[in-house]
């Protein structure tokens, strides 16, 4: 008999492209990765599958998605995107990526979470942080400061961050006691890119 072809999500070639440059074992992944490109190209779904990947291939993975609000990535946004039909295509190929906690408020945090079973047997980790469009440099370092991360999704960065400042109090949250520098990762969305970051590989306008 033929052997069983390995499960792969239902993306197209240049989301593929996408995933295999943010791929843990992918030995040239750059730590910033940064998709722009128009409106309805599919920059969000690529990216969504993206984080179900690192999700289910790293150990006690720690991933958010950052949002300008809560609303705007629950009510039709990543956050739905993800929660919805995403992560569910991933546990319906049944390979082992399950839900170990189906999407969630907190009690005292009111963040919104859910968990997965990944390939190491451990729990993954996604939840939903949000700072609104010209926070200042105190509040955005309160919200992160002292949280530790292994990927993170910063949805539309170039239409609401206006300086490097956040970018920078963000990454020092890639801190994974357990995780080599090179394992972590930040992937940026933006339909308008004004970067001066050297280290940040951007995926050609059709991604």
């Amino acid at each position: 008999m033929p052997e069983a072809q390995p499960w792969r999500p239902n993306t197209s070639p240049k989301q593929d492209e996408l995933r295999w440059l943010c791929h843990p074992r992918n030995p040239n992944k750059p730590k910033f990765v940064c998709v722009s490109g128009p409106r309805k190209s599919s920059k969000t779904f690529g990216c969504m599958h993206v984080l179900c990947e690192h999700l289910w291939e790293t150990d006690r993975a720690r991933a958010g998605i950052i949002s300008p609000t809560v609303t705007s990535a629950a009510d039709g946004g990543c956050w739905q995107l993800i929660t919805e039909e995403v992560i569910p295509h991933w546990v319906a190929g049944d390979f082992g990526f399950e839900w170990i906690d189906e999407p969630y408020q907190e009690g005292v945090s009111k963040k919104l979470k859910c968990s997965i079973r990944n390939r190491h047997g451990t729990k993954s980790t996604l939840q939903l942080e949000s700072f609104r469009d010209g926070a200042t440099e105190k509040e955005v370092s309160a919200r992160f400061k002292n949280k530790m991360f292994s990927a993170l999704y910063w949805s539309e960065v170039g239409t609401w961050v206006h300086s490097q400042t956040p970018f920078d109090i963000i990454t020092d949250c890639f801190r994974m006691p357990h995780l080599k520098r090179h394992e972590h990762l930040i992937d940026r969305k933006s339909t308008r890119l004004n970067s001066s970051h050297t280290d940040i590989s951007r995926m050609p306008s059709s991604a």
